[in-house]
């Protein structure tokens, strides 16, 4: 739940900041499509690894990719 909430607060923040740059520039939508491809590849490049290599909880055991028993 809590990253859902995340989630919402984020998408929030982008498309306020989204409009707030609408507002004040004159930009190209080919120039902002490709901005946000790049922010998008620059944060899961950093987020991926972090994530991929963080132990699972307990109760998170027979959800883990690398379980044997499940």
């Amino acid at each position: 739940m809590g990253m859902l909430i995340c989630s919402l607060i984020f998408n929030g923040i982008f498309y306020v900041s989204e409009e707030v740059l609408f507002s004040k520039y004159v930009i190209d939508s080919f120039e902002i499509v490709g901005t946000e491809g790049l922010w998008g590849i620059l944060i899961y490049s950093i987020i991926l690894p972090i994530i991929s290599t963080a132990a699972c909880g307990d109760s998170l055991v027979s959800a883990c990719i690398g379980d044997s028993n499940g």
